[in-house]
């Protein structure tokens, strides 16, 4: 594996563990729970995303002004995951 490759998968990892971080809100969690969709199963499709994904959905975050991540953007993300979670694979 060459370094170029090995430190796409770091990222991609930390993005990963960006969207399980959105999931541990209460905010996602009650947007989940309206749309029948639980924890678990939200989990389990994070896990499930490829890098491209995974990167789709964090690269909201890099828009963001230095400020930080907000509420918002958070719910924005958690949205498209929803939305990929109803498609299904």
């Amino acid at each position: 594996v060459g370094t170029d490759q090995f430190l796409l998968e770091q990222v991609t990892n930390q993005d990963r563990e960006v969207l399980y971080e959105i999931l541990n809100r209460s905010e996602a969690q009650k947007l989940l729970e309206n749309d029948g969709v639980s924890k678990m199963q939200a989990q389990e499709r994070i896990a499930a995303l490829t890098d491209e994904e995974v990167r789709m959905f964090t690269q909201n975050f890099e828009e963001l002004p230095a400020g930080g991540i907000g509420s918002a953007a958070a719910i924005l993300i958690l949205v498209l995951l929803v939305i990929v979670l109803a498609l299904g694979r």
